[in-house]
C-alpha cells in the first residue's frame, strides 16, 4: 500500500501545529510574567491559533476526502414511498 502522506503535506502539517502551539502559548506566558492584558494582543494570538488549527484540520479533510469509499444510497432510501396515502 503506497502512502498518500508526502514531504510537502507532512512540513505543512508540522507548521500548522507548531503556529496553533505558539500562539496558544505566547499569551500564556505573557500572562504569567505579569504583562498588563492587552486585549487585542490576546485576541489576535487567539484568532492566529484558531486559524491553523482550521488550516491543519481542512489539509488533512482534503486528503482523506480523496480516499473515502463513495458509497450509493440503499435502495430503500432512494425508492421512499409514502404508506398510507
Amino acid at each position: 500500500m503506497e502512502s498518500f502522506i508526502n514531504e510537502s503535506f507532512f512540513r505543512k502539517n508540522c507548521i500548522y501545529f507548531f503556529g496553533f502551539s505558539i500562539f496558544f502559548i505566547i499569551p500564556a506566558i505573557f500572562e504569567g510574567i505579569g504583562i498588563p492584558d492587552s486585549m487585542l494582543f490576546f485576541k489576535l494570538f487567539d484568532m492566529l491559533g484558531f486559524i491553523s488549527i482550521v488550516m491543519f484540520e481542512i489539509g488533512w479533510y482534503k486528503l482523506l476526502k480523496t480516499c473515502a469509499n463513495k458509497k450509493s444510497l440503499p435502495q430503500e432510501l432512494i425508492n421512499f414511498k409514502r404508506t398510507g396515502d
